[in-house]
Protein backbone atom coordinates (compact mmCIF):
# COMPACT_ATOMS: atom_id res chain seq x y z
CA UNK A 1 0.00 0.00 0.00
CA UNK A 2 1.12 3.50 -0.87
CA UNK A 3 1.13 4.39 3.15
CA UNK A 4 3.83 1.84 3.61
CA UNK A 5 6.13 4.32 1.86
CA UNK A 6 4.75 7.34 2.60
CA UNK A 7 4.79 6.42 6.26
CA UNK A 8 8.87 5.82 5.57
CA UNK A 9 9.24 9.40 4.28
CA UNK A 10 7.72 10.69 7.71
CA UNK A 11 10.39 8.59 9.19
CA UNK A 12 13.04 10.24 7.75
CA UNK A 13 11.45 13.47 10.17
CA UNK A 14 13.20 11.67 13.15
CA UNK A 15 16.54 10.31 11.13
CA UNK A 16 19.00 13.10 12.69
CA UNK A 17 22.27 13.68 10.67
CA UNK A 18 25.79 13.50 12.56
CA UNK A 19 24.03 11.86 15.39
CA UNK A 20 27.81 10.94 16.82
CA UNK A 21 28.97 13.93 16.98
CA UNK A 22 29.10 17.13 18.59
CA UNK A 23 26.79 19.61 16.79
CA UNK A 24 25.26 23.22 16.73
CA UNK A 25 22.69 21.68 14.23
CA UNK A 26 19.71 19.41 13.94
CA UNK A 27 19.45 18.78 10.33
CA UNK A 28 17.22 15.70 9.51
CA UNK A 29 17.50 12.89 6.65
CA UNK A 30 14.52 15.17 5.19
CA UNK A 31 16.31 18.36 5.14
CA UNK A 32 19.20 16.49 3.90
CA UNK A 33 17.20 15.62 0.94
CA UNK A 34 15.36 18.53 0.15
CA UNK A 35 18.42 20.61 0.23
CA UNK A 36 20.10 18.13 -2.01
CA UNK A 37 17.59 18.67 -4.26
CA UNK A 38 17.45 22.11 -4.79
CA UNK A 39 21.89 22.17 -5.37
CA UNK A 40 21.08 19.46 -8.36
CA UNK A 41 18.31 21.84 -9.36
CA UNK A 42 20.82 24.73 -9.63
CA UNK A 43 23.32 22.64 -11.04
CA UNK A 44 21.46 21.66 -13.95
CA UNK A 45 19.97 24.68 -14.94
CA UNK A 46 23.34 26.30 -15.01
CA UNK A 47 25.05 23.16 -16.69
CA UNK A 48 22.15 23.14 -19.54
CA UNK A 49 22.49 26.89 -19.80
CA UNK A 50 26.56 26.94 -19.78
CA UNK A 51 27.84 24.08 -20.91
CA UNK A 52 24.93 22.82 -23.32
CA UNK A 53 24.52 19.56 -21.70
CA UNK A 54 20.90 18.28 -21.15
CA UNK A 55 20.63 17.18 -17.89
CA UNK A 56 17.55 13.93 -17.26
CA UNK A 57 16.04 15.81 -14.27
CA UNK A 58 12.55 13.53 -13.77
CA UNK A 59 15.69 10.61 -13.17
CA UNK A 60 17.34 12.59 -10.34
CA UNK A 61 13.83 13.31 -8.90
CA UNK A 62 13.19 9.79 -8.96
CA UNK A 63 16.94 8.82 -7.85
CA UNK A 64 16.87 11.40 -5.02
CA UNK A 65 12.99 9.74 -3.76
CA UNK A 66 13.79 5.84 -4.11
CA UNK A 67 17.57 5.75 -3.15
CA UNK A 68 16.78 7.83 0.18
CA UNK A 69 14.96 4.78 1.45
CA UNK A 70 18.26 2.85 2.11
CA UNK A 71 18.20 5.52 4.78
CA UNK A 72 14.67 5.41 6.11
CA UNK A 73 14.56 1.65 6.37
CA UNK A 74 18.71 1.34 7.72
CA UNK A 75 18.38 4.75 9.45
CA UNK A 76 21.59 7.22 8.44
CA UNK A 77 24.85 6.06 7.33
CA UNK A 78 26.82 9.19 7.32
CA UNK A 79 28.93 9.76 4.17
CA UNK A 80 32.29 9.47 5.25
CA UNK A 81 31.33 5.86 6.50
CA UNK A 82 29.46 4.81 3.74
CA UNK A 83 32.34 5.83 1.70
CA UNK A 84 34.96 3.69 3.73
CA UNK A 85 32.92 0.65 3.64
CA UNK A 86 32.39 0.82 -0.10
CA UNK A 87 36.10 0.89 -0.52
CA UNK A 88 36.74 -1.71 1.42
CA UNK A 89 34.13 -4.02 0.74
CA UNK A 90 31.83 -2.95 -2.13
CA UNK A 91 29.84 -6.10 -2.35
CA UNK A 92 29.09 -6.74 0.91
CA UNK A 93 27.28 -2.80 0.55
CA UNK A 94 25.70 -3.75 -2.71
CA UNK A 95 24.17 -6.22 -0.41
CA UNK A 96 22.64 -4.47 2.19
CA UNK A 97 21.19 -2.10 -0.59
CA UNK A 98 20.07 -5.19 -2.55
CA UNK A 99 17.85 -6.50 0.71
CA UNK A 100 16.37 -3.11 1.10
CA UNK A 101 15.26 -2.83 -3.13
CA UNK A 102 13.68 -6.30 -2.31
CA UNK A 103 12.10 -4.96 0.99
CA UNK A 104 10.52 -2.03 -0.79
CA UNK A 105 9.30 -3.77 -3.80
CA UNK A 106 7.84 -6.17 -1.61
CA UNK A 107 5.70 -3.54 0.29
CA UNK A 108 2.04 -4.11 -1.75
CA UNK A 109 3.17 -0.93 -3.66
CA UNK A 110 0.99 0.06 -6.41
CA UNK A 111 2.57 -1.27 -9.74
CA UNK A 112 3.44 2.32 -11.07
CA UNK A 113 5.72 2.87 -8.28
CA UNK A 114 7.04 -0.64 -8.42
CA UNK A 115 8.01 0.74 -11.75
CA UNK A 116 10.00 3.46 -11.40
CA UNK A 117 11.52 2.22 -8.48
CA UNK A 118 13.19 -0.69 -10.56
CA UNK A 119 13.74 1.21 -13.28
CA UNK A 120 16.21 3.64 -10.82
CA UNK A 121 17.61 0.17 -9.25
CA UNK A 122 18.42 -1.38 -12.58
CA UNK A 123 19.83 1.48 -13.97
CA UNK A 124 22.32 2.39 -11.44
CA UNK A 125 25.20 1.96 -13.66
CA UNK A 126 23.77 2.79 -16.81
CA UNK A 127 26.26 5.29 -18.78
CA UNK A 128 23.27 6.81 -20.45
CA UNK A 129 23.22 8.41 -17.03
CA UNK A 130 26.16 9.09 -16.02
CA UNK A 131 25.96 13.00 -15.94
CA UNK A 132 23.20 12.52 -14.04
CA UNK A 133 24.59 10.08 -11.56
CA UNK A 134 27.76 12.02 -11.17
CA UNK A 135 25.94 15.28 -10.25
CA UNK A 136 23.87 13.40 -7.62
CA UNK A 137 26.89 12.05 -5.59
CA UNK A 138 28.52 15.71 -5.61
CA UNK A 139 25.47 17.31 -4.65
CA UNK A 140 25.13 14.90 -1.71
CA UNK A 141 28.28 15.39 -1.27
CA UNK A 142 28.26 19.27 -1.02
CA UNK A 143 25.55 19.16 1.16
CA UNK A 144 26.96 17.18 3.56
CA UNK A 145 30.31 18.89 3.72
CA UNK A 146 28.58 21.91 4.48
CA UNK A 147 26.55 20.70 7.22
CA UNK A 148 30.25 19.32 8.91
CA UNK A 149 31.30 23.05 7.86
CA UNK A 150 28.90 25.10 9.78
CA UNK A 151 29.29 22.44 13.16
CA UNK A 152 32.86 22.73 12.74
CA UNK A 153 32.88 27.08 13.70
CA UNK A 154 32.00 25.83 17.50
CA UNK A 155 33.84 22.04 17.00
CA UNK A 156 37.05 22.52 15.28
CA UNK A 157 39.08 19.82 16.19
CA UNK A 158 36.31 17.43 15.86
CA UNK A 159 34.98 18.07 12.16
CA UNK A 160 38.85 19.29 10.87
CA UNK A 161 39.73 15.58 9.49
CA UNK A 162 35.93 14.68 8.25
CA UNK A 163 36.16 18.11 6.31
CA UNK A 164 39.92 17.38 4.98
CA UNK A 165 38.38 14.35 3.77
CA UNK A 166 35.50 16.13 1.85
CA UNK A 167 37.29 18.25 0.12
CA UNK A 168 40.04 15.87 -1.23
CA UNK A 169 36.92 13.82 -2.29
CA UNK A 170 34.75 17.07 -3.78
CA UNK A 171 38.20 18.47 -5.25
CA UNK A 172 38.51 15.89 -8.05
CA UNK A 173 38.50 15.67 -11.73
CA UNK A 174 35.07 13.39 -11.21
CA UNK A 175 33.31 16.32 -10.18
CA UNK A 176 35.10 19.61 -12.24
CA UNK A 177 32.21 20.34 -14.29
CA UNK A 178 30.39 21.28 -10.98
CA UNK A 179 33.18 23.02 -9.82
CA UNK A 180 33.29 25.64 -12.35
CA UNK A 181 30.65 26.59 -10.77
CA UNK A 182 30.12 25.77 -7.17
CA UNK A 183 32.81 25.20 -4.92
CA UNK A 184 33.31 25.24 -1.45
CA UNK A 185 34.17 28.80 -0.36
CA UNK A 186 31.23 30.46 0.20
CA UNK A 187 32.15 33.92 0.61
CA UNK A 188 33.03 34.59 -3.10
CA UNK A 189 30.99 32.46 -4.68
CA UNK A 190 27.28 33.75 -5.65
CA UNK A 191 25.49 30.26 -6.43
CA UNK A 192 26.56 28.80 -3.02
CA UNK A 193 25.27 32.43 -1.25
CA UNK A 194 22.04 31.54 -2.99
CA UNK A 195 21.84 27.77 -1.98
CA UNK A 196 23.21 28.48 1.56
CA UNK A 197 20.34 31.43 1.96
CA UNK A 198 17.94 28.72 0.49
CA UNK A 199 19.28 26.59 3.27
CA UNK A 200 18.01 28.80 6.18
CA UNK A 201 14.70 27.00 5.82
CA UNK A 202 15.95 23.92 7.81
CA UNK A 203 15.65 25.94 10.96
CA UNK A 204 12.45 27.88 9.57
CA UNK A 205 9.32 25.55 11.52
CA UNK A 206 5.72 24.93 10.59
CA UNK A 207 2.84 25.99 12.31
CA UNK A 208 5.20 28.83 14.36
CA UNK A 209 2.00 29.93 16.41
CA UNK A 210 1.11 26.59 17.86
CA UNK A 211 2.83 24.00 20.15
CA UNK A 212 4.25 20.88 18.99
CA UNK A 213 5.67 17.80 19.66
CA UNK A 214 7.06 16.90 16.38
CA UNK A 215 8.96 20.09 14.99
CA UNK A 216 8.99 20.11 11.20
CA UNK A 217 11.00 22.34 8.96
CA UNK A 218 9.90 24.52 5.72
CA UNK A 219 12.50 22.37 4.26
CA UNK A 220 11.83 18.99 5.48
CA UNK A 221 8.02 20.17 4.31
CA UNK A 222 8.79 20.51 1.37
CA UNK A 223 10.26 17.16 0.36
CA UNK A 224 7.04 15.74 1.25
CA UNK A 225 5.17 18.01 -0.60
CA UNK A 226 7.76 16.90 -3.59
CA UNK A 227 6.87 13.51 -2.69
CA UNK A 228 2.91 13.91 -2.99
CA UNK A 229 3.02 16.01 -6.02
CA UNK A 230 4.07 12.60 -7.66
CA UNK A 231 1.60 10.48 -6.46
CA UNK A 232 -0.75 12.88 -7.14
CA UNK A 233 0.36 13.19 -10.83
CA UNK A 234 0.74 9.56 -11.14
CA UNK A 235 -3.31 9.14 -10.16
CA UNK A 236 -3.97 12.45 -11.92
CA UNK A 237 -2.64 11.03 -15.23
CA UNK A 238 -0.29 13.83 -15.98
CA UNK A 239 2.56 13.79 -18.49
CA UNK A 240 6.02 13.54 -17.48
CA UNK A 241 6.70 17.10 -18.16
CA UNK A 242 4.01 18.29 -16.15
CA UNK A 243 5.03 16.31 -13.29
CA UNK A 244 8.56 17.77 -13.48
CA UNK A 245 6.97 21.04 -13.03
CA UNK A 246 4.90 20.06 -10.34
CA UNK A 247 7.61 18.50 -8.52
CA UNK A 248 9.65 21.68 -9.27
CA UNK A 249 6.88 24.00 -8.18
CA UNK A 250 6.51 21.68 -4.80
CA UNK A 251 10.19 22.05 -3.92
CA UNK A 252 10.07 25.67 -4.79
CA UNK A 253 6.47 26.68 -2.78
CA UNK A 254 7.85 28.17 0.53
CA UNK A 255 11.71 29.65 -0.61
CA UNK A 256 9.99 33.03 0.18
CA UNK A 257 9.92 32.53 3.78
CA UNK A 258 14.00 31.68 4.13
CA UNK A 259 13.84 35.58 3.58
CA UNK A 260 10.58 36.32 5.50
CA UNK A 261 10.08 34.36 7.79
CA UNK A 262 6.61 32.29 7.97
CA UNK A 263 3.74 34.89 8.28
CA UNK A 264 0.55 33.12 9.43
CA UNK A 265 -3.02 33.56 7.64
CA UNK A 266 -4.71 35.48 10.32
CA UNK A 267 -2.14 38.20 10.44
CA UNK A 268 -2.00 38.57 6.70
CA UNK A 269 -5.98 38.90 6.85
CA UNK A 270 -5.99 41.14 9.85
CA UNK A 271 -6.03 44.64 7.91
CA UNK A 272 -7.24 44.74 4.46
CA UNK A 273 -5.08 44.97 1.69
CA UNK A 274 -1.71 44.00 4.32
CA UNK A 275 -1.58 40.48 2.51
CA UNK A 276 -1.24 42.37 -0.94
CA UNK A 277 1.86 44.65 0.67
CA UNK A 278 2.94 41.77 1.77
CA UNK A 279 3.37 40.43 -1.64
CA UNK A 280 5.28 43.64 -2.51
CA UNK A 281 7.60 43.34 -0.20
CA UNK A 282 8.15 39.52 -0.05
CA UNK A 283 9.02 39.95 -3.70
CA UNK A 284 11.55 42.84 -3.18
CA UNK A 285 13.24 40.78 -0.39
CA UNK A 286 13.55 37.77 -2.54
CA UNK A 287 15.14 39.87 -4.84
CA UNK A 288 17.55 41.55 -2.53
CA UNK A 289 18.70 38.53 -0.65
CA UNK A 290 18.40 35.64 -3.14
CA UNK A 291 17.66 35.74 -6.32
CA UNK A 292 20.36 38.56 -6.86
CA UNK A 293 22.74 35.82 -6.84
CA UNK A 294 21.49 34.24 -9.87
CA UNK A 295 20.30 37.26 -12.04
CA UNK A 296 22.51 36.98 -14.48
CA UNK A 297 21.82 33.95 -15.73
CA UNK A 298 18.30 32.97 -18.67
CA UNK A 299 16.83 30.28 -15.90
CA UNK A 300 16.43 33.46 -13.37
CA UNK A 301 13.08 33.99 -14.72
CA UNK A 302 11.85 30.71 -14.47
CA UNK A 303 13.09 30.33 -11.01
CA UNK A 304 11.63 33.37 -9.72
CA UNK A 305 8.03 31.98 -10.62
CA UNK A 306 8.47 28.92 -9.27
CA UNK A 307 8.73 31.03 -6.11
CA UNK A 308 6.52 33.65 -6.04
CA UNK A 309 3.45 32.41 -8.16
CA UNK A 310 3.22 28.31 -7.29
CA UNK A 311 -0.11 27.79 -7.55
CA UNK A 312 -0.99 29.20 -10.78
CA UNK A 313 -2.80 27.34 -13.27
CA UNK A 314 -4.68 24.20 -13.20
CA UNK A 315 -0.35 22.38 -12.59
CA UNK A 316 -0.31 24.75 -9.65
CA UNK A 317 -3.80 23.91 -7.82
CA UNK A 318 -2.31 20.24 -7.27
CA UNK A 319 0.99 21.43 -6.18
CA UNK A 320 -1.73 23.42 -3.80
CA UNK A 321 -2.79 20.17 -3.03
CA UNK A 322 -0.18 18.09 -2.16
CA UNK A 323 0.63 21.07 -0.15
CA UNK A 324 -2.57 20.88 1.74
CA UNK A 325 -2.18 16.74 2.26
CA UNK A 326 1.13 17.70 3.54
CA UNK A 327 -0.37 20.17 6.14
CA UNK A 328 -3.11 17.39 6.95
CA UNK A 329 -0.45 14.59 7.98
CA UNK A 330 1.45 17.28 9.74
CA UNK A 331 -1.34 17.76 11.52
CA UNK A 332 -2.59 14.44 12.46
CA UNK A 333 0.87 13.28 13.76
CA UNK A 334 -0.30 16.05 17.00
CA UNK A 335 -3.51 15.13 17.17
CA UNK A 336 -3.67 12.36 19.19
CA UNK A 337 -1.42 14.82 21.81
CA UNK A 338 -3.77 17.92 20.88
CA UNK A 339 -7.39 18.45 20.47
CA UNK A 340 -6.80 21.99 18.78
CA UNK A 341 -4.70 19.83 15.79
CA UNK A 342 -7.35 16.92 15.87
CA UNK A 343 -9.95 19.87 15.30
CA UNK A 344 -6.84 21.60 12.81
CA UNK A 345 -7.17 18.17 11.50
CA UNK A 346 -10.64 17.53 10.71
CA UNK A 347 -10.93 20.82 9.04
CA UNK A 348 -8.48 20.14 6.43
CA UNK A 349 -10.22 16.83 5.75
CA UNK A 350 -13.62 17.79 5.24
CA UNK A 351 -11.91 20.85 3.22
CA UNK A 352 -10.13 18.49 0.76
CA UNK A 353 -13.81 16.71 0.35
CA UNK A 354 -14.65 19.38 -1.37
CA UNK A 355 -12.19 19.78 -3.79
CA UNK A 356 -12.65 17.72 -7.56
CA UNK A 357 -9.67 15.29 -8.12
CA UNK A 358 -9.48 11.69 -7.73
CA UNK A 359 -6.19 11.96 -6.12
CA UNK A 360 -8.00 13.19 -3.12
CA UNK A 361 -10.11 9.86 -2.55
CA UNK A 362 -7.35 7.50 -3.26
CA UNK A 363 -5.05 9.25 -0.42
CA UNK A 364 -7.66 9.37 1.77
CA UNK A 365 -8.35 5.69 1.03
CA UNK A 366 -4.89 4.12 0.93
CA UNK A 367 -2.84 7.01 3.53
CA UNK A 368 -5.74 8.12 6.11
CA UNK A 369 -6.89 5.00 7.11
CA UNK A 370 -3.55 3.34 7.67
CA UNK A 371 -1.80 6.28 9.96
CA UNK A 372 -1.30 4.38 13.17
CA UNK A 373 0.14 1.29 11.53
CA UNK A 374 3.74 0.69 13.11
CA UNK A 375 6.47 1.21 10.54
CA UNK A 376 8.91 0.57 13.17
CA UNK A 377 7.77 -2.65 13.67
CA UNK A 378 6.93 -3.82 10.02
CA UNK A 379 10.49 -2.51 8.96
CA UNK A 380 11.83 -4.72 11.57
CA UNK A 381 10.09 -7.67 11.01
CA UNK A 382 10.56 -7.58 6.85
CA UNK A 383 13.86 -6.50 6.44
Amino acid sequence: MIWYQIGLIFRGLSIYRWNNFPRLENITTNDNLAFSLHTILLLADVIEEKEWKKVDISYLFKKILFESFDTYVLSDINSDVKFRIKRKNAATFKLLQEKVHKFIINLDLPEWIIEDINFIHDNEDNPKYELEDRLFHFAKLWVAYYEAYFNSKIYDDIYAPILENMTKRINTKEYSIFLKYLNINWETNELEKYLLNIRRLQFNYRWNNKKRIYPISVMSHLLVTFFLAYIIWKVEWRTEVETIEMMKWALFHDIPEAITWDIITPTKKAVKWFAELLQEVEKDMLEEYLLIYIKKYKFYDKVEKHMLDPFSWELGKLVKLADIFSALFEARIEAKRSDEYAQTYNNIKRYLHTLPYSSINYILKFWVDYFDDNIEEMTSSRL
